[in-house]
């Protein structure tokens, strides 16, 4: 059965098929590379999580990343390429849609790279997510710059796992492919008939049951990636957005609140960021609301009143950092990963173990409320073995109406 989005997409094509000149067009693949012929500077951006970054890669130089950037200087030797990575870390799309604007103010992108399946999650099937990478798309494609999408082979479907149905997520990424005119680069099936030949094994590929792939991974997603970019500029492919998305009209409106810049709360005192922080935010934060458990404090909640259906959190955490309760309008929200439905409603922050290092965090608290005002309330829990600690907290994330 098609997905919805194959569904709208086949009728998008067919309503707009007479209508070219009325729809708005994206970014050009063949005045980018037109460009680059005529040795002009250019600005690459790769914008992704972990397998952008090439995590798990002995030699960053193996990443496709690289590889592509090499591409691109040996095509075109005499433009002056300038490349950059946007990581989010591995908080996906719902993370990233809040970071667009201000990627396309500050790095003026001439290129942009869309890794997010692998923190998506390729078997997914939610709307918000959806929502959350069409808004990514959208934005981009507003203003005017070429989108290649990265779509990587993952290990929960190869193998015995795999079928000749993509999972839907995949499925849903590619027709977003065709609405938006992007070019692309897909592993799932290459990566498949690799492992049939037996000439490499599932641990080959994954070790240790890894979520990214090692260098063979790669080396196959660039030469697809390749391919692709080769086949939008022979095709004088030209981006286009159109006039009704999708799925992004759900988070068409997106803010980030700097906490410190708020009264706060009694308790709670405005500290200095560590850098880790800025890196998670994607902005500049150089302060953060913080509650000290020895510093004699009660618990006195942060309060927000605001419009919206998404809310997230971000921060800076290390091993001693506190967990904390969060109510939305009067009521408990669990954390997803808590498994005791009944009276656990303590949220504990992600670390990395690495002791007092702080380290930045991005914690999705909810994307499920009705359309409309709410309050949020966000209570600071101290350990109960006594042991001391903080709960450090940079920003707010809203988005929906």
């Amino acid at each position: 059965m098609k997905s919805l989005l194959a569904l709208f997409t086949a009728g998008f094509i067919l309503l707009t098929a007479g209508l070219a000149r009325a729809v708005p067009q994206g970014g050009s693949f063949e005045s980018l590379d037109r460009q680059a012929r005529s040795g002009a500077r250019l600005n690459i951006v790769f914008f992704g999580g972990p397998f952008t970054k090439g995590v798990g890669l002995e030699d960053d130089k193996d990443s496709w990343r690289a590889r592509f950037q090499q591409f691109l200087v040996e095509r075109h030797p005499g433009a002056e390429f300038h490349f950059d990575v946007v990581s989010m870390g591995d908080a996906g799309s719902k993370r990233a849609m809040f970071q667009t604007l201000k990627l396309l103010t500050e790095k003026k992108p001439d290129l942009v790279f869309l890794d997010f399946l692998i923190d998506d999650g390729i078997q997914g099937q939610n709307r918000d997510t959806l929502a959350a990478y069409e808004c990514i798309l959208n934005d981009l494609a507003r203003a005017g710059v070429p989108i290649m999408q990265v779509f990587p082979g993952v290990r929960a479907v190869q193998g015995s796992f795999w079928k000749p149905v993509m999972p839907q997520r995949l499925r849903d990424y590619i027709e977003f492919v065709k609405l938006y005119r992007t070019g692309v680069g897909e592993s799932y099936q290459s990566l498949h008939q690799l492992l049939v030949s037996k000439q490499y094994t599932m641990d080959d590929i994954w070790p240790d049951n890894a979520n990214y792939p090692t260098v063979i991974g790669h080396e196959l997603i660039f030469t697809s990636l390749r391919q692709g970019y080769l086949e939008a500029v022979e095709q004088k492919r030209h981006g286009m957005f159109p006039f009704e998305p999708v799925f992004a009209r759900l988070y068409q409106s997106r803010q980030e609140i700097t906490l410190a810049d708020l009264p706060l709360a009694e308790g709670w005192t405005k500290g200095p960021a560590s850098l880790p922080l800025a890196a998670i935010s994607g902005k500049p934060v150089d302060k953060v609301a913080v509650w000290d458990s020895g510093a004699d404090n009660s618990a006195h909640p942060l309060r927000l009143d605001f419009r919206g259906t998404l809310v997230a959190i971000s921060g800076e955490a290390d091993a001693d950092s506190l967990g904390f309760k969060v109510m939305i309008d009067g009521r408990p929200v669990m954390q997803p990963e808590s498994k005791d439905t009944t009276s656990s409603v303590l949220w504990t922050i992600p670390t990395d173990g690495s002791g007092s290092e702080k380290t930045g965090f991005w914690l999705e608290l909810t994307s499920r409320l009705a359309s409309g005002s709410h309050s949020l309330e966000l209570i600071p829990v101290a350990a109960d073995s006594g042991r001391t600690g903080q709960l450090r907290l940079g920003s707010i994330f809203i988005a929906g109406e």
